[in-house]
This record gives C-alpha cells, sequence and structure tokens, in this order.
C-alpha cells in the first residue's frame, strides 16, 4: 500500500495505477506500508522503479539506444534519485539532422540541470523560484535552504542526501546573475 501526500487529502494507491497516473508529477512524497515492520516508510517513485523520459510527453522515446542514467532531482518535496531516459529522435533543422540535448529536454520538463554537457543533477523550476522569493524575503542562503531541503527530504540523516550546496548555489543563481552561459 502506498501513500501519495503532495495535497489535503492523501491519496491511497496500488504500485500499478500509482506509476502510470503520475507519470507527470514524478517527485510526490511517497510512504509505503511495511507489514513487517508495522508503520510507513517514506520512499520516493524512483525507489519504486518509476523512469522519468524526455520527450514524447512523458512517454518512452521509440528510438532510445542507451540504457537510462541515474539523476538527482532537487524539488518542492526534497531530494530523490531516479533513473532518466532522453528522446534520441533526430529532426531536420536547416538542412541538418539534430538531436535535442539533453540540458534542453530537461528544460522542457521545467527542470533547470546542473551541467550542460552532460547533467547528473536537475532542479525544478518552481523550487528554484521558492528559493529567489525566500533569498530575497529572509537573506536565505543556498547553504540554509539546501540544509532544510535535506531535512525534508531525511531528517533523521539529512547529511546522507546527495548533492552539494555548491551546485544548488550556482543553480539557484540564474535570476540573480543573467550572464550563465548556457552553450558551456
Amino acid at each position: 500500500v502506498l501513500v501519495a501526500h503532495s495535497s489535503v487529502d492523501p491519496v491511497l494507491v496500488a504500485r500499478n495505477p500509482y506509476m502510470r497516473t503520475h507519470r507527470r508529477t514524478p517527485f510526490h512524497r511517497i510512504w509505503q506500508w511495511s507489514t513487517e515492520d508495522g508503520f510507513w516508510h517514506k520512499t520516493t517513485t524512483g525507489a519504486l522503479g518509476m523512469k522519468l523520459w524526455g520527450g514524447h510527453n512523458g512517454a518512452p522515446c521509440p528510438n532510445i539506444t542507451r540504457d537510462p542514467r541515474m539523476m538527482v532531482f532537487v524539488h518542492e518535496h526534497g531530494v530523490s534519485s531516479m533513473a532518466c531516459s532522453f528522446c534520441e529522435c533526430v529532426e531536420m533543422a536547416g538542412g541538418d539532422q539534430l538531436v535535442t540535448s539533453e540540458p534542453l529536454q530537461l528544460v522542457e520538463m521545467g527542470l533547470y540541470p546542473a551541467s550542460w554537457k552532460q547533467p547528473r543533477t536537475a532542479y525544478t523550476i518552481t523550487l528554484l523560484e521558492s528559493y529567489h522569493l525566500l533569498s530575497l524575503q529572509t537573506h536565505c542562503s543556498a547553504e540554509d535552504f539546501y540544509t532544510y531541503l535535506r531535512r525534508k527530504t531525511d531528517n533523521v540523516a539529512p547529511k546522507a542526501v546527495p548533492v552539494s550546496t555548491g551546485s544548488f548555489a550556482s543553480a539557484g543563481c540564474i535570476e540573480c546573475c543573467p550572464r550563465i552561459d548556457i552553450a558551456s
């Protein structure tokens, strides 16, 4: 039994329907009942086997040749890992054959990549907007905000949560520093 805590009224869901219906909302907080332990365990959609698919509106690309890559996603509910596969469809543009780059596919999904070469970490745009507003209003540092996210992910062992505050600070800087070189 799984519970999705993303609204006022938590929703009880079964494993397979959850995966189908929540392709577009992969960062919900999930609690899974353990009959062995007799209590709820916090889990993620990635730990339940969900994959994030670039292109094709969240559906698998028919031209995929590479295995999914594990990525870290930083979002409003904390930090989680999930396998991600990118679209490899070829498009024609001005007589050239092009494949949309992985970072641009992440941007199309509402995610901001930590790297423009081969991203392994991405942040939701809404998370970056929240951090931007908090930093303006409360002067919250990137380190303090990331500490909050680590505790939201795992309040018992927050230091076990992946990603460094250095990469978060550079990604959170997008509205403060408009001179970011996207081509690099």
